[in-house]
């Protein structure tokens, strides 16, 4: 039986070793928030399964060693955490991300489960209760079932709030979908999971008192920066802009020249190239303005191709290495 033992212990590394392989080996959906999401989410419940294996093994005639058993929980939190930390490190060699944020999701995933796993583990917890000199077995019971209920209640609470990214961002994608076919019109909360400004800076503000009329009560102020390619990013909108004729916004600028942009829209099948997208230069006048480009243009986009309107990804709009900053303001991004 002793022989079994380091073959079992070889064993229960090598399951610990493949789920982690998971992590690090397959990229996570890029494509879909929500999938996304879920794939983030799901590293609370791998490395809670990875520190139930890592427990196994360090419990292995851990009573003979005279180490209380609450110390081999810690350990196994430790190892799974170090664990999870190796494991970002590797995914950054091989596909270039690394999250701190995956980092907790491990630690609390691996705390619940151990925290479940020992509320049933009855030489932890009544060893726990009979070190404080309590001899009524009644009295025992009652203090290991509440013993229980808290570390449950704690294991519950960890779950929850690593859970919490996936129904925030399942909560918009409904209001999302809800305002369609308005893309984004800079007033809702919910569009901060969809919009953002890359190499620039964005605020949401009522319009300059020049924009008349108004067009809506918010609009976006983007503060384009110099360099390489600042602009608005639109992210995972509506994908099916199919029935519709035209995507319309509101520009209004309040320089005293032109300014040239870059209107660049691709669907889920975009291979990152240049020309794999639909691409339009806008000249920007001054004074308030209504662009319209019709989807049939948007459609016939990229070269070789159609752009599919049913699966559409995002688009950026963004100025070619602007000399000098300079700012102009957006509002109501749609379909009609």
């Amino acid at each position: 039986m002793s022989q079994s033992f380091p073959i079992r212990r070889v064993l229960w590394l090598c399951a610990a070793a493949g789920m982690i392989a998971v992590q690090v080996l397959a990229p996570g959906p890029r494509q879909s928030l929500f999938w996304s999401a879920l794939f983030n989410v799901g590293h609370a419940p791998l490395y809670g399964l990875v520190a139930l294996v890592i427990l196994r093994l360090v419990l292995w005639d851990g009573d003979r060693r005279g180490i209380t058993r609450i110390k081999f929980y810690l350990l196994a939190l430790v190892l799974t955490v170090v664990a999870g930390v190796l494991a970002e490190l590797l995914q950054k060699l091989n596909h270039g991300d690394l999250e701190v944020e995956d980092v907790v999701r491990d630690a609390a995933g691996a705390a619940a489960f151990l925290l479940a796993f020992g509320a049933f583990d009855r030489r932890l917890i009544d060893r726990r209760a009979t070190e404080r000199g309590v001899i009524d077995r009644r009295l025992i019971e009652r203090r290991v079932a509440i013993a229980r209920g808290i570390m449950l209640a704690i294991a519950a609470s960890l779950l929850a709030v690593s859970s919490m990214p996936l129904a925030a961002i399942s909560a918009d994608l409904v209001r999302r979908d809800r305002a369609f076919p308005t893309i984004c019109a800079f007033e809702a909360s919910w569009e901060s999971a969809f919009v953002f400004a890359q190499k620039a800076d964005m605020q949401r503000i009522p319009p300059p008192d020049g924009w008349l009329p108004r067009p809506a009560d918010r609009v976006a102020r983007i503060a384009f920066r110099r360099g390489a390619y600042p602009g608005l990013v639109v992210r995972k909108p509506h994908p099916n802009w199919t029935g519709f004729k035209e995507l319309v916004f509101d520009v209004y600028s309040e320089l005293p020249r032109p300014v040239d942009l870059v209107l660049s829209i691709h669907d889920i099948g975009h291979d990152h190239d240049y020309w794999d997208r639909f691409n339009r230069e806008l000249t920007i006048e001054p004074g308030p303005h209504r662009v319209s480009i019709p989807l049939r243009e948007i459609q016939m986009g990229p070269r070789g191709r159609q752009l599919d309107l049913s699966r559409i990804c995002g688009f950026v709009l963004f100025a070619n290495h602007p000399r000098e900053p300079f700012v102009l303001y957006f509002a109501d991004f749609h379909l009609e």
